[in-house]
């Protein structure tokens, strides 16, 4: 059957000589993986529009009894090539797509999700990312997989973040303990006074956050590491990274 959709590429594989396994993110369908013919050979039937990112029309044909539909051809919508002459923007963007991979459902079909990775693709397209955007995107996409943290109050006995109190992070409770109720906890982060008011304009689904902004992702990355079991590859890269960059 002929098919469609609206989809953002997520991944691609070599498969053989000339072949490409891709997996992508349909609006209508969910997540899916096809296979695209000779596409690392010519060009004429996708060009660049499977690359990791790009929005398309996908145009490609479902199989009986098989895991892989066969893709046709593609129609780009929105093109990430300008992405990859920024590496800030490259980890970003990447950080996204192994959050889709790791947290969508095969033939689900999650419409506001699709919405929200469109929308953050946009924006790096738009200008260099910033640490509050990517904070704002991995929450609300923790949020809409039915992972969101904890964030307004303690865990354990409900106290408000409004009073003022050391706070921790915690992977073990999905969120904040209060000093009191973290006496028991061995993985805490403690939460400065910049980290409680970004988590305050979270709530709220602001995304003007700014001062303590990579403090409350940190403790995002650790909390998804701790869902997964695994880190992420663009986690490891970017902590290499900075390894390297304060070793010179």
């Amino acid at each position: 059957m002929f098919q469609t959709d609206q989809a953002i590429i997520l991944r691609r594989i070599p498969y053989g000589e000339a072949d490409q396994i891709v997996t992508f993110f349909s609006r209508d369908a969910g997540r899916l993986s096809g296979i695209a013919r000779s596409s690392k050979r010519s060009l004429l039937r996708f060009g660049a529009a499977l690359e990791p990112g790009s929005v398309l029309n996908l145009h490609y044909r479902k199989r009986p009894n098989a895991s892989l539909v066969n893709l046709e051809s593609a129609d780009i919508l929105i093109s990430t090539l300008s992405i990859t002459k920024s590496l800030p923007r490259i980890c970003a963007l990447s950080e996204a797509l192994e959050l889709s991979l790791a947290f969508l459902q095969e033939h689900q079909p999650e419409a506001q999700k699709f919405d929200v990775l469109q929308e953050f693709i946009e924006s790096l397209i738009a200008s260099e990312p910033t640490e509050d955007r990517s904070l704002l995107f991995l929450y609300q996409w923790l949020s809409l997989s039915g992972y969101s943290p904890m964030i307004d109050r303690c865990f354990t006995c409900h106290r408000s973040l409004d009073h003022e109190l050391t706070w921790h992070f915690t992977t073990e409770t999905a969120g904040l303990l209060c000093l009191p109720c973290s006496s028991m906890s061995q993985e805490k982060i403690p939460l400065s006074a910049e980290g409680q008011q970004v988590l305050r304009e979270l709530v709220k689904g602001s995304g003007e956050v700014t001062k303590g902004a990579k403090e409350v992702h940190l403790y995002f990355t650790r909390y998804v590491e701790h869902l997964l079991g695994k880190r992420l590859k663009t986690y490891a890269f970017l902590e290499s990274s900075e390894r390297t960059v304060s070793s010179r």
